[in-house]
């Protein structure tokens, strides 16, 4: 209404006052500096400094036609007359009793030269909402602090939808709070507790719908992430995954990034070393202070992995006599990768003293990467040279490391022409131990690798060359989600069952990759896309977790660190994967690529109670009186796990105790006590009908005895002090318990 108001009313105004109607100067300007205050800006039409600018802004809902030298004080909210500086400009700052309604103002010069009005729109309430948590990542809580910062103080009722941002949950959940405070900094802070939802662990996106109590609304969003958590020490050790600490990731913090894989479960890290950052001088070798910074987290953290032994060196390329370097006739360097006598010696030494520096954190060094194609040998180089870079690393690394794993071929890909290479490399070694293990890239779909039966195919071609079952390490693989045909949920649902599938005959796997590329800018939308986690350099959130990496989370959690693995036989297109744990707990994960899902029948052999995990890691309880429960497969896996039902005595005698663990077939004994003798030591021993079962010695700490002890199957325990001078029991120094299946 008052818009359309101006244009007449500005004359009605001209003739009250008996302004003239010279030639305006700057149009005025406003701009919300502040809860209820405006500054309002312009210049006066004369453009000389020391004039007389008036400014009076109007009450809300009065109008031009109202105003009266008479009325003014009860129509006008601002009055105020101040002179201009060099070139006629003016600023003023007016505190109003609202900002939550249009205003408008008038501005003149006092001399009558010109008049205008201005049309002040409310100052809108804003909000922007965040969490404290690094990345907005979170472990296994349900209590999830959230801070929104408004742009005013007041009170707010404020509604929190949650929602699963990756899709692959339709549902949601809307979380309701009354007449909530800011504090100072205009922040009001609410906790969402997510312990009675049926979505506590995924990729969450929150719509904050925030009302001002008194007047004012506006909506913000924000996401984070729950994961199932791993404890430091409980890592699983058969999986890791790439960094580029030292190169798309040189600008990132290292112990933030190695923390947050290490609480999802994460141990092994594949990294990089390349020789021209390690030998910057000829014979001199030396960690850079980034380099140093990483090992010695690994160390702190125990970490373990692969050590890639990879690069060329300007040191050593030959040189032309006027000191270019040697080139081919494509222009590529003769000496890239190492082939030359010269190269490969030096190349050699590099690798000796790399070993000599990281042994105390690696054991296992893989030499170059994917030399089968071109990226990575761009003179196409035959396998030949490939063989005669294994024979120049091979005997010096474990002379600088005698227990180290020399990793060969890190070839890419698993085809015919890949095969055919690697029996190439592996014929012009014959004769020769060239490597300890042999590791590839498969980058296909999970699926086609298990079908496809690539270790064992590897196995059987490397046992024609005399090596024996071969130690298998698949150092890269994954998916990105910046292809076409996969999403960010479609990643990690490929990346938990390529896992899976791989687990059985690979000694260690490693994602590619652990963090998406931003601080490389010429990295390809697929390239970049198959990080787990954002990098340090993303728009929307540092460090915020993909589907992926909560998936991995949960996989890990479920089937980390087992005793056994088996794929079981299924349906047509139902894979089904069981992992037993030393503590005697069974995982099953299950999956359909039929589209449209199926249903299954899984016979757990009589186990009455389960737990089924979705693949983020919700979980439901289950029961079934004959062990039998149905589900609904699709192409997201689930788990089922299971504990046997056994139950065991508690015992306080003698200084120590045995307890049950979780109602699983394993007693976990514990004592603080002195032994008798030097030569003593704990034992423990499990029955049936009076035959050994199992027997356990303790390992000691500090004075702490701690065993674990498998009951499955056994009727009775029993816990004891042994003299191992006599090779008998103490007397009097055992006690039983007694074993309820």
């Amino acid at each position: 209404m008052i818009r359309k108001k101006l244009a007449a009313a500005a004359a009605v105004c001209i003739m009250v006052f008996a302004l003239g109607a010279a030639a305006a100067g700057a149009e005025a300007e406003y701009s919300w500096t502040a809860q209820n205050t405006v500054e309002i800006s312009g210049a006066a039409a004369s453009g000389k400094a020391g004039v007389n600018v008036v400014v009076q802004i109007l009450k809300p809902g009065e109008d031009l036609s109202t105003v009266t030298p008479e009325n003014m004080e009860d129509t006008v909210a601002y009055h105020d007359q101040i002179k201009t500086v060099e070139g006629g400009a003016y600023s003023l700052h007016a505190t109003l009793d609202t900002d939550t309604e249009p205003h408008v103002a008038l501005v003149r010069e006092a001399d009558g030269a010109a008049l205008q009005t201005l049309v002040i729109e409310p100052n809108a309430l804003t909000a922007e909402a965040s969490l404290d948590a690094v990345g907005h990542m979170y472990y296994d809580c349900t209590k999830i602090p959230l801070n929104i910062k408004t742009s005013k103080d007041g009170t707010y009722n404020i509604s929190v939808k949650l929602t699963d941002a990756s899709g692959f949950r339709t549902d949601s959940v809307t979380k309701s709070f009354r007449a909530v405070p800011v504090n100072s900094e205009n922040i009001a802070q609410v906790t969402l507790d997510l312990e009675n939802d049926a979505m506590q662990y995924g990729v969450f996106h929150a719509e904050c719908t925030i009302s001002r109590i008194g007047g004012g609304s506006a909506v913000c969003t924000v996401q984070f992430s729950v994961s199932r958590g791993t404890e430091k020490g409980e890592e699983n050790g058969q999986i890791g995954v790439t960094q580029h600490f030292f190169s798309m990731q040189k600008d990132s913090d290292i112990n933030t990034e190695l923390d947050m894989l290490q609480k999802a479960g994460i141990k092994l890290q594949r990294q990089s070393v390349y020789w021209d950052t390690f030998e910057t001088e000829k014979g001199a070798y030396q960690f850079n202070a980034r380099t140093q910074t990483y090992f010695d987290l690994l160390g702190e953290k125990r970490l373990d992995g692969i050590v890639q032994v990879y690069g060329g060196n300007s040191l050593y390329y030959p040189k032309n006599a006027d000191g270019s370097y040697q080139r081919d006739e494509n222009g590529l360097l003769i000496d890239y990768p190492p082939n030359t006598p010269e190269g490969l010696q030096a190349f050699g030494d590099y690798a000796y003293h790399l070993a000599a520096q990281t042994k105390d954190y690696a054991d296992c060094y893989e030499i170059w990467n994917e030399y089968n194609i071109q990226t990575f040998n761009p003179r196409n180089l035959p396998a030949a040279c490939y063989a005669d870079m294994l024979k120049a690393v091979y005997g010096r690394i474990h002379e600088a490391n005698p227990d180290a794993v020399v990793i060969g071929m890190a070839f890419a890909g698993f085809d015919e022409e890949a095969l055919a290479w690697v029996k190439a490399v592996l014929e012009a070694g014959k004769g020769q131990v060239l490597m300890d293990a042999v590791s590839f890239h498969p980058y296909n779909q999970p699926e086609t690798i298990e079908s496809g039966q690539y270790i064992q195919q590897l196995k059987a071609l490397f046992a024609e060359y005399g090596y024996v079952d071969i130690r298998v390490f698949v150092s890269e693989t994954g998916y990105s989600s910046g292809r076409p045909a996969t999403d960010e949920l479609d990643q990690a649902k490929k990346e938990v069952r390529n896992l899976a599938l791989l687990s059985d005959d690979a000694e260690q796997i490693y994602i590619y990759n652990a963090f998406e590329k931003q601080e490389s800018p010429n990295v390809s939308e697929a390239e970049h896309g198959y990080g787990i986690i954002r990098g340090k350099s993303d728009a929307l959130l540092p460090y915020h977790a993909k589907p992926a990496y909560v998936a991995i989370a949960n996989f890990n959690k479920r089937t980390g660190n087992y005793s056994a693995v088996e794929e079981e036989p299924a349906d047509n297109g139902i894979y089904k994967v069981k992992f037993t744990k030393r503590d005697g707990t069974v995982c099953w994960m299950l999956w359909t690529v039929n589209a449209g899902g199926q249903a299954y029948m899984l016979d757990t052999g009589g186990i009455t109670n389960v737990t089924e995990y979705d693949l983020f890691g919700n979980a439901r309880p289950r029961s079934s009186a004959d062990g039998k429960y149905s589900l609904q497969l699709t192409d997201a896996p689930i788990y089922i796990e299971a504990k046997a039902a056994i139950e065991v005595k508690y015992i306080d005698d003698a200084g120590f105790a045995v307890q049950s663990l979780d109602d699983t077939p394993v007693i976990q004994v514990e004592a603080e006590v002195r032994i008798p003798t030097a030569d003593t030591v704990l034992y423990a021993a499990s029955y049936r009908d009076g035959r050994l079962i199992d027997c356990q010695r303790a390992e000691a700490t500090a004075g702490r005895h701690t065993l674990l002890l498998s009951t499955e199957g056994a009727d009775r325990v029993a816990v004891y002090y042994w003299r191992e001078s006599s090779m008998r029991p103490v007397p009097d120094s055992r006690i039983d318990a007694l074993v309820k299946q």
